[in-house]
């Protein structure tokens, strides 16, 4: 998907996908990206959403100097979804205040992604750090930059904690389990 997207193919590509507001903890990710866009040449990050913070967020990335190297998609509705997702290789949720169960982490490990999200409401029910995924400290620049960094590093650990996440998400939300885990609540 990245060739056809007009990436390199060794291009890193980092993807959030959500509503662009403070609560997201977008800053958090582009300061991170911005200090990994400065060891690792063909790193992108790909913003799909919008919302109240663009503007902001848009100068912010302007005044770093990466405008070359942070895609604002816009919204993207549910069947433009898939192709982001299997655009990019590390999907990030750096929510800073509430985030309840995350469906679009689930999303993103059901086609092989790496997820890094913060650890906060009902993620760390789906990611088990450093198993399936890693969970940092919301607004906690360094440990979201030290996790990319690692990934970004690590090409074996990376496919292997992608395996796991796929696994977790076949094992768990599944629409078979899903009917199952219904079956059993109707039958009690």
């Amino acid at each position: 998907e990245k060739k056809k997207n007009g990436f390199y193919k060794e291009s890193h590509i980092i993807g959030f996908d959500g509503r662009l507001h403070e609560e997201k903890g977008l800053d958090t990710l582009i300061n991170s990206f911005y200090n990994l866009s400065r060891r690792f040449e063909h790193l992108y990050l790909m913003l799909a959403g919008d919302g109240p913070d663009r503007a902001r967020l848009e100068v912010m990335v302007h005044n770093l100097g990466i405008e070359k190297k942070v895609i604002f998609l816009g919204f993207k509705n549910k069947d433009e979804i898939p192709l982001f997702l299997n655009t990019i290789d590390i999907f990030v949720l750096p929510s800073k205040i509430r985030e309840s169960f995350g469906i679009v982490i689930i999303e993103a490990m059901a086609v092989g992604k790496i997820v890094v999200a913060s650890d906060i409401g009902g993620i760390p029910e789906i990611i088990e750090r450093g198993v399936n995924g890693f969970l940092f400290t919301p607004g906690s620049e360094k440990e979201l930059t030290d996790h990319l960094s690692r990934i970004l590093s690590d090409e074996k650990m990376k496919q292997k904690i992608e395996a796991n996440a796929l696994r977790r998400v076949k094992e768990r939300f599944s629409v078979e389990v899903m009917i199952k885990n219904l079956e059993r609540i109707f039958d009690q």
